[in-house]
């Protein structure tokens, strides 16, 4: 029987243990594309979530500041932003702490509710009723050599800016759009 046990446990994914620890997809609510990957740490207890890569649209600027962040955040590239800070666990919802909308700069109330590979983000004003649901989903680890995507209008995503600094051409761009 206790063997039984562990050759079912060995072959559970590793993912059915890996928390709330990660990267996450998120969706634009209206789209249904990529909008970002998410990469959500967790140390002595506490989560964070930092944006590592964005997906655009061709009328989005390609790497972003955040004009609408207020104080320190004002003015600072959207990734590398935490947007998820202080999460605190309880069984498989994390709660008490906040996450921010780079896309207006307000902050909300955050709980965040673990299943399998996705997570239940839900930003909120007082009581978590007053609020919106996101569903993010696990990703592998990405390509962190790009820190942006381009989309077409299939949902298909070309590398556009890279970590280093350099953007891809212009002629692959286009080629990459249809035009």
């Amino acid at each position: 029987m206790l063997r039984s046990l562990i050759t079912a446990l060995m072959l559970l994914p590793a993912t059915a243990f890996a928390g709330i620890e990660g990267y996450w997809k998120t969706i634009d609510d209206e789209t249904g594309n990529i909008r970002s990957i998410v990469e959500i740490t967790v140390d002595n207890g506490v989560a964070t979530g930092t944006i590592v890569q964005l997906y655009r649209q061709p009328d989005e600027a390609r790497d972003p500041d955040c004009t609408e962040c207020k104080g320190a955040l004002h003015g600072k590239k959207v990734i590398g932003l935490d947007i998820i800070n202080d999460l605190r666990p309880d069984g498989t919802t994390w709660s008490g702490g906040t996450i921010m909308d780079p896309g207006n700069g307000k902050t909300y109330s955050c709980k965040v509710e673990e299943s399998d590979d996705t997570l239940q983000v839900r930003g909120f004003v007082g009581v978590s009723l007053l609020g919106r649901t996101q569903t993010w989903h696990r990703v592998a680890s990405p390509d962190l050599s790009v820190r942006t995507y381009l989309l077409n209008k299939s949902g298909k995503a070309v590398p556009l800016v890279h970590a280093d600094g350099h953007t891809t051409d212009e002629a692959e761009l286009t080629a990459h759009l249809g035009h």
